[in-house]
C-alpha cells in the first residue's frame, strides 16, 4: 500500500486539487486510498486509472454533500426571525407545544419531531423515516392534524379556566 500510494498518491491529489481547494483536496486523496486499503484484493492492473476512478466518486460525493451542508445553513438563516418576541409569550407556546405532542401517540411525535427540527421536505422525511414518500405525507398529514387538535383542545380547556377566574 505504501509504494502504490508513493507511485499515485501525487497524481490523484493532483487532480483532486483541480477540482477543489488544497484541503478538500487532502481529505479526498485521503479517502481514496482508504477504499483502495479496504478493495485491495480488487485493484486491477492498471492502478492509477482505478484510483482516479475512485476520485471521481468520492469527489463527486465530496460536492453533493458541500451542497446538501450548503443549503441546509440557507434554509436555517431563512428560518430565523429578526423580529422581537415577548419571551414570556415564546415560553408559553413552547410548553403549550410541548404539551400538545406530549398527547400523540410515538408514531405522530416521531413524525412530529423530524418536521420541528429538521423542516424536511417529503423526499427527505420519507427517507428519515425508511417509507415511500407519499406514506411520509399521509403521516405529516395526520400528525399534523392531530397536533391542531390537541393545540385547540387545550386552547378551550385554558378559555374555561379563565372562564370561571373572570366570573367570580
Amino acid at each position: 500500500m505504501d509504494e502504490l500510494y508513493r507511485r499515485h498518491g501525487p497524481v490523484v491529489f493532483r487532480y483532486a486539487r483541480s477540482r477543489l481547494d488544497t484541503e478538500d483536496a487532502h481529505d479526498v486523496t485521503a479517502e481514496v486510498f482508504v477504499v483502495a486499503l479496504r478493495r485491495w484484493r480488487e485493484v486491477p492492473e492498471h492502478e492509477l486509472a482505478w484510483l482516479l476512478g475512485v476520485a471521481r466518486r468520492v469527489i463527486a460525493n465530496h460536492v453533493r454533500s458541500a451542497r446538501r451542508r450548503t443549503a441546509l445553513g440557507e434554509r436555517l438563516r431563512a428560518q430565523r426571525t429578526p423580529e422581537a418576541v415577548d419571551p414570556a409569550r415564546s415560553v408559553d407556546r413552547t410548553d403549550a407545544l410541548r404539551r400538545a405532542v406530549a398527547t400523540l401517540g410515538p408514531r405522530d411525535q416521531e413524525v412530529v419531531g423530524l418536521l420541528l427540527a429538521a423542516d424536511l421536505d417529503q423526499r427527505d422525511l420519507a427517507a428519515a423515516l425508511g417509507c415511500s414518500p407519499n406514506t411520509a405525507s399521509a403521516r405529516a398529514s395526520r400528525a399534523r392534524r392531530r397536533l391542531r387538535d390537541a393545540l385547540a383542545a387545550q386552547d378551550s380547556e385554558h378559555d374555561d379556566d379563565t372562564e370561571g377566574v373572570f366570573s367570580r
